[in-house]
């Protein structure tokens, strides 16, 4: 028995994915082996993760089942949805600038990256030891609690697509450690996941423009920056972790 950080009850803990399974499972494919995960953390070494990242002292069952609201549906999205049905949107250079989607639920994608964004704050694990916010984990808890996404401004959700070059493909699925950042003066937390990058706002403060009318809202068209990977600098803080990498491979 220990305290489950999300109920506050003492109760069994299980074995919670952080990250969700189905996203895990993704990335392993029809691949024997589980892929070497290799973090932008340099206090992580590269390993295989066969049960992706979780944590055995988060929380409880019927805790853990309140996430599925979320997950079921942004794996939906994000494995399929995102990937396919994405309606590019190009500079008049014939760049693609966004894509765009319709009929998001708002609700259920809102709370999943709210309840994605206090599992790496509260987590223990290595993978997630570069997000801290303060007394926004509080409020994210008692929103996944009350099954509330909360105003569009609240916790504000930002989606970007990474592109690539058709021979670095394979690089679009790579998994990074969350992590926080900054638009301007305001914060954020970065999370990772099937080539997508989700900012989730962890300040009063607004986006500066032209974010606010890109963040995710009800009733309304997503539109998904699209970003280049190369040279981005999630992709730079990696390549510490991938040369060490290489060499313990060489030895």
């Amino acid at each position: 028995m220990a305290i489950c950080k999300l109920c506050q009850q003492e109760r069994p803990l299980i074995r919670s994915h952080v990250i969700p399974d189905a996203f895990n499972r993704d990335i392993k494919g029809d691949h024997p082996q589980s892929p070497v995960m290799i973090s932008n953390n340099p206090e992580q070494h590269p390993k295989r993760r066969p049960g992706g990242h979780y944590d055995e002292e988060l929380v409880c069952e019927p805790c853990e089942r309140l996430f599925s609201r979320g997950d079921d549906y942004a794996a939906q999205f994000f494995l399929n949805q995102f990937r396919e049905d994405g309606q590019p949107l190009n500079a008049s250079t014939g760049e693609v600038m966004a894509y765009r989607y319709d009929n998001i639920d708002y609700r259920k994608l809102k709370l999943f990256a709210i309840s994605l964004l206090w599992r790496v704050a509260a987590s223990s694990i290595v993978f997630c030891a570069r997000v801290t916010i303060g007394p926004h984990e509080e409020r994210a808890r008692q929103l996944i609690l009350a099954n509330d996404p909360g105003a569009p401004e609240d916790f504000s959700v930002l989606i970007a697509r990474w592109v690539a070059a058709p021979n670095r493909q394979g690089l679009l699925q790579s998994q990074f450690s969350p992590y926080c950042a900054r638009i301007d003066a305001v914060n954020e937390v970065k999370l990772f996941l099937a080539g997508a990058v989700i900012h989730v706002k962890v300040d009063k403060r607004l986006y500066p423009a032209p974010f606010p009318e890109l963040i995710l809202r009800p009733d309304a068209p997503l539109y998904v920056i699209a970003r280049e990977l190369e040279g981005s600098k999630d992709l730079l803080a990696l390549r510490p972790a991938l040369d060490a990498h290489v060499a313990r491979l060489r030895r």
